[in-house]
């Protein structure tokens, strides 16, 4: 068996893995590990019958989600292993079925109730207990492209979206550029929209600050520019000198003190 991947639970008491035989192989077996980190105690070890490529740990420590090759999706007790539930299949209908295909990023909301997976032109949202599919959450009309990246507020009540998209009204004709929303974390509601290019971006804990790095910045002559917007109102605050650099930044995270 091969280890694919690796998670700290959040007391940093637990490692989780997640790995199978070689992936693309014939022999599709899987598993999920628990160490403990103290003693490299094997706490628990359970079988799948696909290789897992993916592991995560809930924001509390409670949930497992593990991610199969072949993209089917587990949620598991983390101090046993036991399978608590397997999320529900995406059905597309013929309307839906330019929605089908997840981007790869999936996320647990703060209070652990949902796993929220990005998906082209939406986020699908799932119950942790039952598994069943609660919610799709499509892109505003006129606009297209994957959801790659949710970050939540401290409290959990606001999702900031980044979507990495198309500029035309051509569906699925590929441009440098994104865009960033705000949203209601329950209802799913656009609170701000955010126009792009903007396809790295970071939310401060109280939701109050979004800063984010064009993609028409993207060029070694020109550099690139950071941007601060105001959350609540949506305004822009501050923008930084243009920084002429071959190296460009791929994340942003907002400091306790408030930098970037």
């Amino acid at each position: 068996a091969q280890l694919y991947d690796l998670q700290f639970s959040p007391d940093g008491k637990t490692i989780y893995g997640a790995g199978g035989e070689s992936l693309g192989s014939t022999d599709q077996h899987g598993w999920a590990w628990a160490w403990d980190t103290e003693s490299g105690r094997l706490r628990w070890k359970k079988p799948f019958l696909e290789s897992l490529c993916t592991v995560q740990v809930s924001p509390r420590g409670a949930i497992l989600l593990t991610r199969s090759e072949k993209w089917n999706l587990a949620l598991q007790e983390t101090t046993t292993g036991k399978l608590r539930c397997r999320l529900e299949e995406r059905r597309a209908s013929n309307e839906e079925s330019r929605a089908r295909n997840i981007a790869g990023n999936l996320y647990f909301t703060p209070d652990e109730k949902r796993v929220m997976g990005c998906f082209t032109e939406g986020i699908q949202i799932w119950n942790t207990r039952t598994g069943k599919r609660e919610a799709f959450w499509w892109l505003p009309k006129g606009d297209y492209g994957v959801p790659h990246n949710l970050e939540f507020s401290a409290d959990g009540t606001k999702v900031m979206v980044t979507v990495s998209g198309w500029s035309s009204k051509k569906r699925h004709d590929p441009h440098d550029s994104a865009c960033v929303y705000l949203r209601d974390s329950k209802t799913g509601r656009v609170l701000r929209k955010f126009p792009g290019p903007y396809s790295i971006s970071a939310l401060s804990p109280a939701a109050d600050k979004i800063t984010m790095v064009g993609d028409r910045y993207y060029s070694s002559d020109a550099g690139y520019r950071l941007v601060l917007y105001s959350g609540r109102p949506g305004i822009l605050k501050r923008e930084s000198p243009r920084v002429a650099s071959d190296f460009l930044p791929v994340s942003l995270d907002f400091r306790p003190d408030g930098n970037i």
